[in-house]
């Protein structure tokens, strides 16, 4: 992609590539890799892992499954690429699983540089990658086994091998069909939005229907829905078209508040949770964006197509129903590279050691605001090195890190403008991420206990059987266990003798139906699991010649 008008030599070339792409390297592993091991799964990791543990037991890599029970409600792909991690590896653990993530947010940190070095110059590309590893959920999806640091990768390459290849070679849209492919089987046609979205607004705003009617938006477009389609087929082909169908049709329908309200409610933490997980490239890009400025750049193609790029995604989900933020991760590389454009831009304009303008006022309110914010973090720091506040319990890295950020202000506040405000975007909100990421996830693990009722399971259950489960939850914790563990559901042809991991509430409602008067619950053992009360018991049915029901089991 080329820019229109002229740029300097020394504007394209300087950061040396080598030092940007080192400066990016090591910000991305000082705040990612310490965590990668530190934590027991949790969130959506569990959903990820299990399946691609299956599909390395049973060899199967065409139909997820979740103990053995089809699991349909993402495509496969996030589920290959954690099974190549653990088959590198030698088996499953934290790290393995998190890996991707991390090189996936490495790979897009660079495409970010490379792409806005292309037409803006090295610093306004470093400057994007900058605002792209530091904003908070980079920093959050870049050290769990989810699905949105690939999936933001390969949407990202997608988009960018397209809009190059409209004036390069055939091989730009090949690339771009493949990564379009790669982001369809991570996560399904929603990976679409992001791809044919902004070819559709770019060819509205700029009246040319040559955006999207031409072979070379047709050939990746086509070459990814094939690569799509191959599983499609494999698929239908071991479990049959109906029942896929069936469970995507579930999948939609559940999409969303019932009520008004919780419709409406859902758009306002899309908007305001969007707009801090993005920060501060989302911060940057309202700084400027109603500046004189930000107009002259809008009739640069390259500056529409980072805009469109980020915003067509994020205007359809902001009306999808059952939204969240996380989805609007794909466009986040998208703001980062235009926060990077146009901070770059803006800074070259600034007189030289003053401040000056609108833009200059804003940059300089925004950057005492994060110093604020990370005068506020260190108090909350300290306070919970002795008090516990929520999820924030700090301990020894804790108190290095508020060490590390109150050292940072003091230095900060010796600086003159505007480097004290480019260092404050910078440094802040790297520390305050590594604080808070750090803190709250170490401390809702250790509430969680994960691994320890893994193993008071594995105590319980005689060697050799295997566990059912009656919910569909508590995956991070029920993938520690050794034991075998099966998908029950309805709880229907449990045998007797078998170990069932219930709810309180499924053995009410099991009592209450006359189809299980026969079968008795003994030995009830309870336990807090996450999301709610857990109570493992052992089926018996009354024409069972075993012991009598225990005092204090279960009612029968």
């Amino acid at each position: 992609m080329q820019r229109r008008g002229t740029q300097s030599t020394r504007s394209a070339s300087y950061p040396p590539v080598w030092i940007a792409l080192i400066t990016i390297a090591v910000v991305v592993l000082v705040q990612l890799a310490p965590d990668l091991a530190r934590t027991d799964f949790f969130r959506e990791e569990g959903r990820r892992v299990v399946p691609a543990r299956e599909m390395l037991e049973t060899g199967n890599w065409s139909l997820p499954t979740i103990w053995h029970h089809p699991y349909l409600s993402k495509p496969p792909g996030m589920y290959w690429i954690l099974a190549a991690s653990f088959r590198l590896a030698g088996g499953v653990s934290e790290l393995a699983a998190r890996l991707p993530s991390l090189f996936a947010t490495l790979l897009t940190a660079f495409g970010i540089f490379f792409m806005s070095r292309r037409s803006f110059g090295g610093r306004a590309g470093l400057i994007g990658a900058l605002l792209f590893v530091l904003s908070i959920e980079a920093q959050s999806k870049g050290r769990l086994a989810e699905i949105e640091a690939p999936l933001a990768c390969f949407v990202f390459f997608a988009v960018s091998c397209w809009w190059i290849g409209r004036r390069g070679s055939i091989g730009w849209s090949l690339l771009s069909g493949l990564f379009l492919g790669a982001a369809i089987l991570c996560k399904g046609p929603a990976a679409l939005l992001y791809f044919i979205g902004p070819a559709l607004a770019l060819a509205l705003a700029r009246r040319e229907r040559s955006y999207v009617i031409s072979w070379r938006f047709a050939v990746p477009l086509a070459l990814g829905l094939v690569l799509a389609g191959s599983w499609v087929l494999m698929l239908f082909r071991e479990i049959g078209s109906s029942q896929a169908m069936a469970h995507w049709a579930s999948e939609i329908s559940g999409q969303g508040g019932r009520t008004l309200a919780a419709y409406i409610s859902e758009r306002f933490n899309f908007v305001f949770g969007s707009l801090l997980a993005f920060a501060p490239a989302s911060f940057v890009v309202l700084l400027v964006w109603k500046t004189p400025l930000a107009r002259r750049l809008w009739s640069d193609d390259n500056v529409a197509f980072a805009f469109w790029s980020a915003a067509a995604g994020w205007a359809f989900f902001l009306l999808f129903p059952g939204t969240n933020v996380r989805y609007a991760f794909p466009g986040l590389p998208f703001v980062a590279l235009l926060g990077g454009v146009l901070l770059n831009e803006a800074l070259q304009a600034l007189p030289s050691g003053e401040k000056a303008g609108p833009f200059a006022r804003r940059l300089h309110h925004l950057a005492t605001g994060f110093m604020v914010l990370g005068a506020l973090v260190i108090v909350a720091s300290v306070i919970g090195a002795f008090l516990p506040l929520g999820e924030v319990e700090t301990d020894g890295i804790g108190i290095t890190l508020a060490v590390l950020l109150f050292v940072l202000l003091l230095g900060i506040l010796r600086l003159r403008s505007p480097v004290r405000d480019a260092v404050s975007l910078v440094l802040i909100p790297l520390l305050i991420g590594q604080l808070f990421l750090t803190q709250v996830g170490a401390a809702t693990t250790e509430r969680h206990r994960r691994k320890h009722l893994a193993a008071e399971l594995d105590l319980v259950l005689p060697e050799g059987v295997p566990l059912h489960v009656g919910f569909w939850l508590n995956f991070n914790a029920l993938l520690y266990v050794e034991h075998e563990v099966r998908y029950t559901p309805e709880l229907k042809d449990v045998p007797a003798g078998s170990w069932l991991l219930l709810t309180a509430d499924q053995i009410r409602r099991l009592e209450e139906r006359g189809s299980q008067a026969s079968i008795r619950y003994v030995e009830d053992r309870r336990m807090a699991f996450w999301l709610g009360e857990r109570v493992l018991v052992r089926v018996q049915t009354d024409t069972d010649d075993g012991g009598e029901s225990e005092p204090g089991s279960a009612p029968e």
